[in-house]
Order: structure tokens, then C-alpha cells, then sequence
């Protein structure tokens, strides 16, 4: 049975979440300290924030599983789209983010018809076979029963490198680029567009990747 969660559950979790990140300062700014490939930074960032948001879904609810993460975010995303005070809590948590591990103070603004031609196209390299035949690759490479976080993180070696070629082709070159594309798309998740395509193209991919439990 799904758990569906208040508008105030929703502030709490956020809160949660943001409260979690900042009493992971220290390992943020490591990742900004280092002077590794983009791919490894990312990699830390998940084994940051991936545990919180479990433990935090989990208070309120849900399993560890990803398919029950990606409900409880696709909750928080739904949301705040009527919501500004939970729409604010995101924009924190985001700025947390991006501050502490990729000292980045400000953003490249990208208009709503901008981010929805880039995720569309993001979504469309996602869900095609060319893709996902690498995807079956990398992922083959792995224990099958590894766990989420080693999924996730394996993943992401085959998911940024499209990601950065489709954001360099939108005025977002290279790695810092592709970090302010990511956050110039936080902007817009709440988009009805934006999200249906997100949803679609993420949920074909951990499938093809058998992260989904």
C-alpha cells in the first residue's frame, strides 16, 4: 500500500532532510575540496544524500527500497507545486547542496521552455535502446545483489557522461556546467511537463538497471 503523505508530513521531511545535510557539512565540502572526475564527486554527493532521504522516507512511512524513494519524491515534487512554503524548503535544500559541495553561489537561469527542451531530450537519449544497451553493460559489470547505493553509484557512470553531452549542446559545457544545468532545473520540477517526462524516463532506466525492487 502506497503512502501518501500531508502537505505538513511533506514540510517535515524536507525539514528532516535539510537538517541531515547540514549535519553532513564536513563530508559536502569534502567533495568540493577534492579534485576528482565530475563522476566520483557525484558518486560521493549520492552517498551523502541517498541515506538521508531513506532514513527520512523510512520515519515516515516507506521502505528502502527504490521504488518507495522514488515515491516519496515523486510526492515532494507533486506537492509544492501548490505549496511555497514546501517549494522553498526544496530551493534550500538544493542551495545546501550546491553550496557546500560545489561552491556555487550563483546560477545560470534558464527559462521554463529552455529546461523543458532540455529534459525532454535528456528523457529521449534515456529511453532509447542505443542507451540502454550501455546501460545493460555497465550494469552487468556489478553483483546483482549489490546493494542500492553501489547500483545508484555504478549507475552514474553511464548516466552523466549523456547527461553532460545533451546540457553542453544547451549552452551547459563541461563539468561545471553540468552542475549548473542540474540546478538550474531545480527551478522547474515542479512543472506538470517536466515531471511526467522526468518520472517516465527514470523509471525506464532503474528498471533497465534493475534498481527497481
Amino acid at each position: 500500500m502506497t503512502q501518501v503523505l500531508t502537505i505538513e508530513q511533506l514540510r517535515q521531511a524536507q525539514e528532516q532532510i535539510i537538517s541531515g545535510l547540514k549535519a553532513k557539512e564536513k563530508d559536502l565540502a569534502q567533495i568540493q575540496a577534492v579534485s576528482y572526475p565530475l563522476i566520483i564527486k557525484w558518486q560521493m554527493l549520492l552517498g551523502v544524500l541517498l541515506p538521508i532521504q531513506i532514513e527520512t522516507a523510512k520515519k515516515f512511512g516507506f521502505t528502502n527500497e527504490q521504488t518507495a524513494l522514488i515515491e516519496f519524491n515523486k510526492q515532494l515534487i507533486d506537492q509544492q507545486q501548490n505549496d511555497p512554503q514546501l517549494q522553498s524548503l526544496n530551493e534550500q535544500k538544493w542551495h545546501t547542496i550546491f553550496k557546500q559541495a560545489f561552491n556555487m553561489d550563483s546560477v545560470q537561469k534558464i527559462t521554463l521552455e529552455q529546461a523543458r527542451n532540455l529534459v525532454a531530450e535528456i528523457s529521449t537519449e534515456m529511453m532509447s535502446e542505443h542507451f540502454l544497451k550501455q546501460v545493460d553493460q555497465t550494469m552487468g559489470q556489478i553483483d546483482p545483489k549489490a546493494d542500492l547505493m553501489q547500483k545508484r553509484q555504478t549507475l552514474i557512470t553511464v548516466l552523466l557522461p549523456m547527461q553532460m553531452a545533451v546540457m553542453a549542446k544547451h549552452g551547459f559545457e563541461g563539468e561545471q556546467g553540468y552542475v549548473q544545468a542540474q540546478r538550474a532545473l531545480m527551478d522547474y520540477l515542479h512543472d506538470p511537463q517536466i515531471m511526467e517526462k522526468a518520472a517516465k524516463s527514470q523509471i525506464a532506466l532503474f528498471t533497465r538497471a534493475k534498481v527497481m525492487d
